[in-house]
């Protein structure tokens, strides 16, 4: 099982942009991606960007237009930043 697990696979060295956005009302699956990112962030050799935004308020109860359209703004930013391209 560790050959496959992400998280005891990490290791020091460099890593491309890397965006991860937990979008859930379930503490364990939040808390999980933030002791994944908090690993990767002290493992990482670069200068390469890490983002990491929680959206908590996400879930069966919430609206779902709103939570999409945001998701996809902040990937499309990220992707475009990443590409060089500001404006």
């Amino acid at each position: 099982m560790k050959s496959y697990c992400p998280y005891t696979n990490l290791a020091a060295t460099n890593y491309p942009p890397f965006s991860s956005k937990p979008a859930s009302t379930t503490a364990r699956y939040v808390l999980g991606t933030c002791q994944y990112v908090a690993k990767l962030r002290t493992l990482k050799r670069d200068n390469n960007p890490l983002l990491f935004k929680i959206n908590m308020g996400a879930g069966p109860a919430a609206p779902p237009a709103a939570t999409t359209t945001s998701r996809i703004a902040l990937d499309y930013a990220f992707l475009l930043t990443q590409l060089g391209i500001r404006e």
